[in-house]
């Protein structure tokens, strides 16, 4: 059954109808989980607590695809997640002094600034053997990047004149879901749906929106 859960449509679907609903469940089906519908295919749902990491898997599985399509002796894909948060506090310090006459004391007001960071990174390196021709590979992540759309048409058009590149891919041209979709999500189940324990969604978007994927090609 349907219902509206903080504004979002939710599907409630008990074990015994997976059979014959028609959906597919990535992973396998498991009661008490919460799956999200996949940003392609709307008959597939990807479980919540592992969505941001399994569409990583395909983006980087895709650029490894592409190179070889396009003729690529060797690629390499680092990946870069970073995530900052800073925080500003006022404070006010009594100076002991005797010039403010209503209060007989002075005082000068700071801020006092912290900033935490985290940087992941992570590298696949593929090498390519044997005499292939450029084809057009097929694009999904990156089907609407301009810069993976330029490489595919000049390498398949025969007008490729360079032995080296690097592109610089950021996590926000292929996102997972928008960061305000993230925050209604972790709303649902929080609020809605009681789900205790769950990875914020809306850290992980962000988390993602601020990640970089270069991608370096040799031909």
């Amino acid at each position: 059954w349907l219902s509206k859960e903080s504004g979002e449509e939710v599907l409630h679907l008990y074990d015994e109808a997976i059979t014959f609903s028609g959906i597919q469940f990535i992973p396998a089906p498991i009661c008490n989980a919460v799956y999200y519908v996949d940003h392609f295919d709307r008959g597939r749902f990807i479980q919540a607590d592992c969505i941001f990491s399994r569409n990583l898997k395909e983006k980087i599985d895709e650029l490894q695809h592409i190179a070889e399509s396009v003729g690529a002796k060797r690629c390499i894909i680092n990946i870069s997640e970073s995530s900052k948060n800073s925080k500003t506090k006022q404070k006010s310090a009594d100076l002991g002094a005797t010039t403010d006459k209503a209060n007989g004391k002075a005082s000068v007001e700071f801020e006092q600034s912290s900033k935490n960071s985290k940087n992941q990174y992570g590298r696949i390196e593929a090498e390519f053997t044997g005499l292939r021709f450029a084809k057009r590979p097929t694009l999904k992540w990156f089907a609407y990047d301009d810069s993976i759309n330029n490489l595919v048409e000049t390498c398949c058009s025969g007008k490729r004149r360079v032995k080296k590149l690097t592109l610089e891919l950021s996590g926000s041209t292929t996102a997972t879901m928008s960061q305000s979709i993230a925050c209604a999500i972790d709303g649902v189940l929080s609020k809605s749906l009681n789900v205790k324990g769950h990875a914020s969604m809306k850290s992980q978007a962000k988390e993602e929106y601020q990640s970089k994927l270069q991608f370096y090609i040799e031909f």
